[in-house]
């Protein structure tokens, strides 16, 4: 039986755009996974092709040599079936066919233009010619070669036919020879959208919806990813998207007032949308780890949610994955199991579902919900890995090579700026996101560019300078002053290598009435390290600090006749510091930050470099910051927000401060960071002070032998009480730190400074490192330890309001940004203290598992492991949570095991209600857990 023979049908342009806006040519761009709506086979047209005959030699297709024999069209017609298994020859390919049986004419068009094109190419031509403009008959389009001499060109049918679009749309390009074909306008609208949706918000306004008026409608379009913008309308605080979220909040009873507000929240997520397939959907979902978890308690906790069949609602499902999800991973998982072919969900679907969870979210914990941060943040990061990831920013410049690193997309993103004077760029890099490399890079690429950079410690310059290619010129900023104005200073002998104390300036005040010596020259010490860090150029009455401490260790205001003697005090100081002549007292030398600031305050100018980096810029004083930003070249801030540890020295956050013509972000940690920075033998010094400290507290007729010169003063002058003393007027911290561990340890001291002494080794054969968080700033260790001595929070989040006289607002913002720091020096492990997990409950992290009440009572009852806590597992709860185990720095240990969910309750708030049903609840008895205090806060709380 012959197989019946089907004409192709071609649609040209005007056909393909009148499809385009047809229900069946739509469905095929948007739902390309969907079957068709017909009621014949729609696998028609995709099974094998049964050919009738031997396919023809290419001879008997185009006869060479010999003259035309009829129509030729309908002797030798070539079926179209004949090729649809394979691509058509290019006309390189054409000519190596025929070869032997007709001259050829060699090829003009360059060799690298080999590249074959689509069939009914516009390019199509002859052997040996450019391709024609125009629309060509389909064998005519074919590449063929001359005719010879005496022979006609054959009747071929006329059939027109467009050409079909480029792959790549031409963004790509094309070769020279070869004639435009495709454009990316072409792409319809509903692609573009697809596409769009995938891209960051700020690419998307700020770029994407510039390039014509088409892009912008599709961005502006108000159905177009509504939740997206409206999520980043609302971190923004735009008044209209705080009042929509708002509003949304209380129409579903997600509110703080509501105690089982997270199912509002679920219902929320599910109405009012639609999906196709669902059971093909949860199908899809069934891999993940949590779908089985979160199936039980949509159908247990939100009945009505189901279909009538009893399918589980998508949505609602997808939403209690989310709530349970543990990590980012979690919500990854969750992307890529929507992602199968066999799932009816876009990712735009996938998209928007996830920033209308976010947007929820976030409202609910600024409005006093007490759910865990953790289950934003998760979406948060998982969509900006998304958005960031799927995407690829071209190089510039494809002659740089990275042999063996891989850089992030975000530092291709900031190497492809090239930064021009008056500009000032920022770089807000979190810790281990390989900010540094960035610098090296960014250098290579613009070699023609000549860069400075500069940072405070010299230990990291002389690092950089082993790094940086050599367009880059490293220095700190004391060193360039040094060069321009402290070296001079240095030849006159009237540098001071120290800091200006209290103690020496106490012996060249002037005016002393009605205040204590050390208190007005602590105050006087202040004001002229509050003068050197800012940009002023005299000293004033803002320069003097608002708190002193009286001679009874009391806070108290500085009076305005205290301010006024204290600048006359700091401004005669300051007179004599900047002359050159040669002084005897300390008090009237130039420090370090001094010659910085007379250095400052010539206006110096780098105009031979192009740019200029500044590492760590968060750290920057105003001083410093007054130098870069009145240079004409461009500026590129360098640095973490979250590691600002020297506000006491003056510091502000140029990261937030200062303004910017360009922003990027460094976020993805970068595993194979490396800290090279080495400790030095004078890192140790402090182990001696502490010992001569406690030398100090023995009696006089011991006679031990005191090193350090500032300490030794002391055994003429009052002994350890003249220092005690001393320490409390002057509000030297250091010093207090140090006599606090003497006063600890007492006796132990000798034997403990020499135990750590002996330990000692070099930096390649250390084994562990003890460091203050100011040295390790900018090192990373596969494994770190966290110290006591941070600040505390006394108990977890559900015991706070136990205490009534703490705050969070006791607490500097520095000593946080400390605690960043430390816990950001790991990279593998981190072991930790019990107050830091008491921290991470402020966030709503308590480490707590789901798992199936079902499986927890196969083994027999299961008894809360609150101490005191006498409540069991009901079995008719849907889930139970687990506490992971943990173990502290102090070798303690949590008790692991299985919580009631009166004590889950306490802990995460109204996600609890996902797990059990309210009369269940309410048959469980609330206990009061003993609370493990820090031993001076249970002194204080137990007598008061």
């Amino acid at each position: 039986m012959a197989v019946k023979q089907f004409k192709r049908k071609h649609l040209s342009a005007g056909d393909c755009e009148a499809l385009s806006q047809t229900r069946e040519g739509l469905s095929s761009l948007t739902q390309p996974l969907l079957p068709r709506q017909t009621s014949r086979d729609v696998n028609s047209g995709l099974y094998p092709r049964h050919r009738t005959k031997k396919p023809q030699r290419g001879t008997e297709i185009f006869p060479a040599g010999r003259g035309p024999r009829g129509n030729m069209s309908r002797s030798h017609e070539v079926k179209d079936e004949d090729f649809a298994d394979g691509e058509f020859f290019d006309e390189e390919e054409a000519c190596s066919f025929l070869e032997g049986e007709v001259d050829t004419v060699p090829d003009p068009r360059p060799p690298a233009a080999s590249r074959k094109r689509p069939r009914f190419s516009k390019g199509a031509g002859r052997c040996g010619e450019q391709g024609r403009v125009g629309k060509q008959p389909f064998l005519e389009s074919l590449p063929r070669c001359p005719l010879e001499l005496g022979e006609t060109e054959p009747e071929i049918e006329d059939v027109e036919i467009d050409p079909i679009p480029d792959a790549c749309f031409g963004l790509l390009g094309i070769p020279s020879w070869q004639e435009p074909q495709g454009h990316i306008d072409q792409i319809p609208n509903e692609l573009l959208r697809e596409i769009f949706a995938l891209l960051p918000i700020s690419d998307l306004y700020q770029d994407l919806s510039l390039v014509c008026h088409r892009w912008r409608d599709i961005i502006h379009d108000p159905q177009f990813i509504p939740w997206k913008k409206l999520y980043h309308q609302y971190l923004m605080k735009e008044s209209q998207a705080r009042g929509t979220v708002l509003g949304t909040l209380h129409r579903y009873g997600i509110t703080k007032d509501e105690d089982r507000c997270v199912l509002g929240f679920v219902r929320r997520v599910c109405f009012p949308q639609m999906v196709m397939d669902p059971e093909a959907v949860l199908e899809c979902l069934k891999s993940h780890h949590l779908f089985a978890k979160a199936k039980i308690c949509i159908a247990k906790s939100l009945p009505e949610l189901q279909s009538p069949a009893g399918t589980a609602n998508v949505w609602a499902v997808m939403a209690a994955i989310v709530l349970f999800s543990g990590g980012v991973d979690d919500i990854q998982k969750l992307i890529a199991c929507l992602r199968r072919t066999t799932s009816t969900f876009s990712l735009l679907v996938v998209t928007e579902l996830l920033y209308h969870m976010a947007t929820l979210l976030h409202a609910m914990r600024e409005t006093g919900i007490h759910i865990s941060n953790r289950i934003h943040y998760n979406i948060f990061y998982s969509l900006y890995l998304l958005e960031n990831s799927n995407h690829c920013t071209a190089m510039i410049n494809a002659e740089i090579k990275y042999p063996g690193i891989k850089l992030t997309h975000e530092q291709q993103r900031i190497l492809n700026h090239e930064i021009v004077p008056g500009q000032v760029m920022k770089i807000m890099a979190f810790a281990g996101t390989g900010k540094t490399l960035t610098l090296i890079k960014y250098s290579e690429k613009w070699s023609r560019l000549k860069f400075l950079y500069v940072a405070f410690n010299k230990s990291i310059v002389q690092q950089a300078k082993q790094v940086f290619p050599t367009n880059v010129t490293c220095k700190t900023f004391h060193g360039l002053a040094y060069e321009g104005v402290g070296k001079d200073y240095r030849k006159n002998g009237n540098l001071h290598n120290g800091k200006v104390t209290s103690y020496a300036v106490s012996f060249v005040l002037q005016n002393c009435p009605g205040q204590s010596r050390f208190i007005r020259a602590k105050t006087v010490v202040k004001t002229l390290e509050a003068f050197v860090a800012s940009a002023d150029e005299s000293i004033s009455v803002e320069h003097t600090p608002i708190w002193c401490r009286n001679t009874k260790g009391e806070q108290v205001l500085v009076a305005a006749e205290e301010k006024r003697i204290i600048v006359e005090e700091a401004q005669r100081i300051w007179d004599t510091m900047k002359t050159l002549n040669r002084s005897k007292q300390a008090p009237y030398k130039i420090t370090h930050d001094g010659y910085l600031k007379l250095w400052q305050l010539k206006k110096p100018s780098l105009s031979k470099y192009d740019a200029v980096f500044v590492d760590e810029a968060q750290d920057c004083t105003p001083a410093i910051m007054d130098i870069v930003l009145s240079q004409t070249c461009g500026v590129i801030l360098v640095g973490d927000p979250h590691q600002q540890i020297y506000s006491f020295r003056g510091a502000v956050n140029a990261l937030f401060e200062v303004p910017h013509t360009h922003i990027f972000y460094l976020t993805k940690v970068r595993l194979e960071r490396k800290g090279e920075r080495t400790f030095t033998e004078n890192e140790n010094s402090g182990l001696e002070k502490i010992l001569d400290i406690w030398k100090l507290l023995q009696p006089r007729d011991v006679k031990l032998e005191i090193k350090n010169p500032f300490i030794r003063k002391w055994v003429e002058k009052g002994g350890y009480a003249g220092l005690r003393d001393y320490v409390k007027k002057s509000e030297d911290m250091e010093l207090e730190i140090k006599m606090a561990i003497v006063e600890k340890y007492k006796i132990q001291i000798p034997e403990l400074v020499k135990r750590i002494s002996d330990c000692h080794v070099m930096n390649h054969d250390l084994d562990y490192v003890l460091s203050t968080v100011h040295k390790a700033k900018g090192l990373e260790f596969d494994t770190v330890q966290i110290g006591d001595d941070f600040p505390k929070i006394p108990a977890a989040r559900h015991n706070l309001p136990r205490l009534p006289d703490f705050s969070l607002e006791m607490i500097p913002e520095d000593d946080w940004n400390l605690l960043y720091v430390a816990v950001t020096r790991a990279k593998r492990r981190l072991v930790i203290p019990k107050f830091l997990s008491y921290l991470l409950t402020l966030a709503g992290e308590y480490f707590l598992q789901p798992e199936l009440t079902s499986e927890v009572l196969k083994e027999g009852v299961a008894w809360c492991s609150v101490p005191q806590c006498f409540n069991t597992v009901p079995a008719e709860s849907i889930l139970t949570m687990k506490k992971t185990p943990f173990t502290y720095s102090n070798g303690t240990k949590d008790r692991d095991g299985h919580l009631c969910h009166a004590c889950v309750l306490k802990r995460l708030g109204p996600v609890t209600w996902l797990t059990i049903s309210p009369h269940l609840m309410q048959e469980m008895e609330d206990t009061n857990e003993p609370l493990e205090l820090p031993h001076n806060v249970a002194i204080l709380f137990h007598l008061f």
